[in-house]
């Protein structure tokens, strides 16, 4: 059959939904948007109808697609020995002046390097939180012509404390009934954008630097920050979102009263509203009905649709068919979806059975009987989709497609669109069709943080060393003064500080600067090069100096001499004899 056979003429329904997550905001009904520059989906949605019926719709029913284009939004302590001061035989290794040298070592910041991948502590109680939640008392599930999709929106701003490491993370709970779309959240949220290349996760709204990655445990029902070192170099950051989320297929089935809402640590923002799906009720024409839904898009590429023919259980004529085809709404847009080599499972049903409004199927819940060789399924070149029989027209039949789509080139702009139908072969006036997509629309959450000043200190410890005459130091005369944290400052990167010596009588010996400090260089005189402050880091350097006291000795000799002179004092031995001068 040629395609205006099963694309002509037909009564159409029309759905949309949108989704914003973590870093992104899906609009559901008319295509999804994959590629380069995803906010370029904004503009041609509004046209869809235009599109749609340039595609020969006629006279079929398409319902209006309302866009909603929301903008998204002190130092550890550690020990450092100083490196032994030792001098021509005055003190040894393991002399107490090395003992002492540590005494100031409580008072040093520790510098701790955090692993970039590590996972450290949940802040989620620690966070200040403002948040609003909207949403009616009454939503609908679909948008449609029963009413615009009834999106709950979340805006909350999360403000960091100070004490926050890189690692550190906090969670958003949502309530099962929400979704966080049908578009895993780790497409936009996490990992690199597999086109630009582009970290995804919040970023600094002014200078683009990632402050915190997102995860999915979309399992789980909640959504995971993980902080940068972004933090610890910056102050006062905040990190601001807003979710616009529909419901869960799922843990929402059917038109109802259900709690949605999050939580934040220990603070819950929470309503009970009732969920109606009256935009999924079935396109009719003349008894035959149709309804479409698709399901999921994973990763950008694995899709799942599922398809209703004839869930009101009509008895239809013989010779009743489905359809299930990738339908394309604009030229500049590309389906990639690849249909001829999707995976298409055909399930029947039988009267007594309800399937859920929403789609969720699970075939066990209505006993489905898998008959998919049992309904002459072939794919249809010319509508590039699949076709099977209704073997018996007063059932209902479920069709289950999976898929994957191609991978998307850069600069290509893609768009999800399944449509479904249901005929007849012999009267063309009981086709109907319904036609699904996805919007994706990438809007991220962003924040701010200003700089954390860089800090600076001094210590300077004193000796004053008392020696025996032999050298040897004894201990417990030896005094230590230490003046600890002299000339304290702060400043930007941009600004340097100035430290030297400061002798105050006593010998300079030894100048240990901190791990951190870039230029470890040691002048002769003592003094290192001033250095640049830096950031949220602390740097400090350590003089030390001392005084030496070491006894001395004195020692007197006495030597006593007889001289004999004789009457006239001219020298003479001591028998009278005269002895020569000299």
């Amino acid at each position: 059959m040629k395609k205006q056979t099963f694309l002509s003429n037909r009564v159409n329904k029309y759905s949309i939904r949108k989704f914003k997550f973590g870093a992104a905001s899906v609009l559901i009904g008319s295509l999804l948007f994959l590629g380069n520059n995803v906010q370029a989906a904004e503009e041609p949605v509004e046209d869809t109808n235009i599109l749609l019926s340039e595609n020969n719709i006629g006279d079929e029913e398409v319902n209006s697609i309302k866009q909603v284009d929301e903008e998204n939004q002190e130092p550890s302590i550690f020990s450092e020995e100083l490196p032994n001061v030792e001098e021509d035989g005055l003190v040894n290794q393991d002399s107490e002046e090395n003992q002492e040298s540590l005494a100031f070592a409580q008072y040093l910041p520790k510098t701790e390097e955090a692993s970039v991948n590590a996972t450290r502590g949940n802040i989620s109680d620690q966070l200040n939180v403002t948040a609003t939640l909207d949403v009616k008392d009454r939503v609908h599930a679909v948008g449609g012509k029963h009413g615009d999709l009834g999106y709950t929106n979340f805006d909350f701003t999360a403000e960091i404390p100070l004490t926050a490491k890189e690692g550190d993370y906090f969670d958003v709970y949502y309530e099962p009934a929400l979704s966080v779309s049908p578009v895993n959240p780790n497409d936009v949220t996490n990992g690199r954008d597999p086109i630009t290349g582009i970290q995804r996760g919040v970023r600094d709204r002014n200078t683009g630097e990632l402050i915190a990655e997102i995860e999915d445990y979309r399992d789980q029902s909640f959504i995971r920050y993980i902080l940068t070192n972004y933090v610890e170099r910056k102050s006062n950051v905040k990190i601001n979102q807003r979710y616009t989320h529909a419901y869960d297929y799922e843990n929402a089935p059917n038109s109802g009263n259900y709690t949605v809402g999050y939580t934040i640590g220990d603070k819950e923002y929470k309503k009970n509203v009732y969920i109606d799906y009256a935009n999924n009720q079935p396109s009719m024409k003349n008894g035959y009905g149709v309804s479409n839904v698709l399901y999921e898009v994973i990763d950008s590429r694995d899709y799942t649709n599922i398809s209703y023919f004839n869930p009101t259980f009509n008895q239809l004529q013989s010779g009743t068919y489905g359809l299930i085809y990738p339908f394309k709404t604009s030229d500049s847009a590309i389906n990639p979806m690849e249909f001829e080599k999707a995976k298409v499972t055909i399930y029947e049903v039988s009267e007594g059975n309800k399937l859920n409004e929403s789609h969720y199927f699970v075939p066990e819940e209505v006993n489905a009987v898998d008959v998919t060789n049992d309904v002459n399924l072939t794919f249809d070149q010319s509508s590039n989709g699949w076709r099977f029989d209704l073997i018996n027209p007063n059932k209902s039949y479920v069709a289950v497609t999976k898929g994957k789509a191609r991978q998307l080139l850069p600069g290509e702009q893609g768009e999800f669109v399944v449509g479904s139908e249901i005929g007849n072969v012999h009267d063309y006036n009981t086709t109907a069709r319904m036609i699904t997509g996805l919007v994706v629309i990438g809007q991220g959450a962003s924040g701010e943080g200003t700089d954390k000043p860089g800090a600076f200190f001094e210590n300077h410890i004193y000796y004053d060393k008392v020696l025996t005459f032999e050298g040897e130091l004894i201990p417990e005369k030896t005094e230590v003064k230490e003046v600890l944290k002299q000339n304290e400052s702060k400043g930007t990167e941009d600004e340097k500080f100035n430290t030297s010596p400061i002798p105050d009588g006593y010998k300079w010996v030894q100048t240990t600067p901190s791990s951190n400090m870039l230029n470890q260089n040691v002048n002769d005189d003592g003094s290192i090069e001033n250095q640049n402050y830096i950031p949220g880091e602390t740097q400090y350097v350590t003089y030390s100096y001392e005084k030496v006291k070491q006894p001395g000795r004195f020692k007197e000799a006495h030597h006593y001499h007889i001289v004999y002179v004789d009457e006239d004092g001219n020298p003479v031995d001591k028998e009278g004899n005269p002895v020569e001068a000299g």
